[in-house]
């Protein structure tokens, strides 16, 4: 992407997440937020080991406190809870070279379970919300497109009910799992920001030894810049996604993070548009082999048994190709007679039970799938001329 082109996509991002930061919604979300413990992380990362898509996470009595209570049946999320206790411990101290001994108070630390429940685990009184909404347009070429991204990840992807995130990349198994049944634009940014964790937070990367928050603001930044350069717009999920794990640091995250930014999101979107390259010539590769299917002679469709002149011969793939462009096709027999086909079943059946059968197409529907319309009106021509000098003959 070349420099002009990624600061216009970068102003874009900083100034519609600022524009988020900017509002009463989000202002109320953050005052929400500060309510909330600030776990270690060993405690964070037990978090996301049970419940990858934890948000806001505090123990019973806090949610009562904050009116809201944990749903019942609900599974608590196991964390560490430090347990402070004192001690009188007996000391002794040389004090004018003489040994005294006396009683210090000392304050140590224990450890024990404590358990945690997320806001989704919750009921109650209404939270301030900017969370985003899904993407639910369609996308053109969306399974060239989903194969691209496959292809270019370095981690296995796999689709699965995730129960709650849209998608998550792992560390501990070095793999990505995406929601199944995701809308289309929805489904191609979820995989493109998962893909950016893997490169940047993977735990041989030294990119990933910073918090949470710049990890999943740096992700979705990726996503944003790669998605609009393959045409899709992510702005109503973006904007209010990276505003939220930006905390109310204004877009000071994201400018300090845009070298890393850019680097991964040049290094995917140089991938991808290698793999549709790759893909298109893949598919003219197959179009010049089916055009090539029509190289059967009349000699060979005769000594196959079929003699009248009236059919093209054809293969197979031809067959099917022409069919779905709105051609007639006929089954051909040794015994020179034919058969239309119903539907491309139909093709594909004659074909499995008759080993080196040939297919038909009449010559002038040919030429008019060939040549379009203009063959069309120009015969339409011949044949009026045609009907016109008959006329004139029999007055």
């Amino acid at each position: 992407m070349n420099q002009e082109l990624y600061k216009d996509v970068a102003e874009k991002l900083e100034q519609g997440v600022q524009k988020v930061m900017d509002s009463d919604e989000y202002k109320n979300w953050l005052t929400f937020c500060s309510k909330f413990h600030n776990y270690s992380l060993n405690n964070q990362i037990l978090i996301y080991m049970q419940k990858p898509d934890a948000s806001f996470v505090a123990g019973f009595t806090k949610w009562k406190q904050l009116g809201r209570n944990v749903n019942k049946g609900e599974k608590g999320i196991m964390i560490i809870s430090p347990t402070p206790y004192k001690k009188q411990i007996e000391v002794e101290k040389i004090i004018d070279g003489e040994s005294v001994k006396s009683t210090e108070e000392h304050t140590f630390l224990n450890f024990k379970k404590a358990y945690v429940f997320d806001l989704s685990q919750t009921s109650g009184k209404e939270i301030p919300n900017i969370r985003p909404t899904l993407l639910t347009d369609k996308v053109n070429d969306y399974e060239k497109l989903k194969t691209a991204i496959t292809n270019i990840s370095q981690v296995p992807i796999s689709y699965d009910n995730l129960n709650g995130p849209n998608g998550y990349y792992s560390p501990s198994t070095d793999e990505i799992k995406i929601q199944k049944d995701l809308p289309e634009t929805q489904t191609l940014k979820t995989m493109i920001h998962e893909i950016a964790h893997s490169v940047v937070d993977n735990p041989n990367s030294e990119l990933s030894k910073v918090d949470r928050n710049t990890k999943e603001v740096r992700a979705e930044s990726i996503a944003f810049i790669v998605c609009d350069r393959l045409g899709l717009d992510t702005s109503d999920y973006t904007f209010k996604y990276v505003a939220g794990w930006a905390h109310g640091n204004d877009t000071k995250t994201l400018k300090e993070n845009m070298e890393v930014i850019k680097s991964v999101s040049d290094e995917l979107i140089n991938k991808i548009e290698s793999e549709i390259e790759k893909y298109n010539s893949h598919e003219q590769t197959q179009q010049n082999e089916i055009e090539l299917a029509d190289y059967i002679t009349i000699q060979e469709m005769n000594e196959y048994g079929y003699q009248s002149n009236d059919m093209l011969p054809l293969t197979k793939e031809r067959a099917e190709f022409l069919y779905q462009e709105g051609g007639t096709i006929y089954k051909l027999y040794p015994n020179n007679t034919k058969a239309e086909a119903a539907d491309l079943d139909d093709i594909q059946e004659f074909n499995k039970y008759n080993p080196g059968c040939l297919f038909g197409i009449e010559k002038d529907n040919y030429k008019i799938l060939t040549y379009g319309l203009d063959y069309k009106l120009n015969n339409i021509n011949i044949e009026q001329k045609q009907n016109q000098k008959e006329f004139e003959l029999e007055k």
